[in-house]
């Protein structure tokens, strides 16, 4: 089992209220992957597979924004384990 270095997680729902679940995702580093992107010679790997990963959830959070009839709010939140 790998251990989590930096959860980026995405939740929506409506005002007032809890994150609805089918909308909340998660985006992981995996410690081994960070570690590989460290250990690699090419510069900014690190930053590279960060900008990667927060593109994504970035990118699932815009297309809920998209649905104003559904929902009312998003969060995008990014957690260093």
């Amino acid at each position: 089992m790998e251990t989590a270095r930096c959860i980026i997680e995405v939740t929506a729902g409506v005002v007032p209220g809890k994150p609805e679940q089918e909308y909340t995702r998660q985006y992981a580093i995996t410690s081994a992957e960070w570690n590989k992107a460290r250990e690699s010679e090419e510069q900014g790997t690190e930053i590279a597979l960060l900008s990667e990963r927060n593109g994504i959830a970035q990118g699932y959070a815009s297309m809920l924004m998209l649905q104003p009839a559904s929902l009312n709010w998003v969060n995008v939140h990014w957690l260093w384990l």
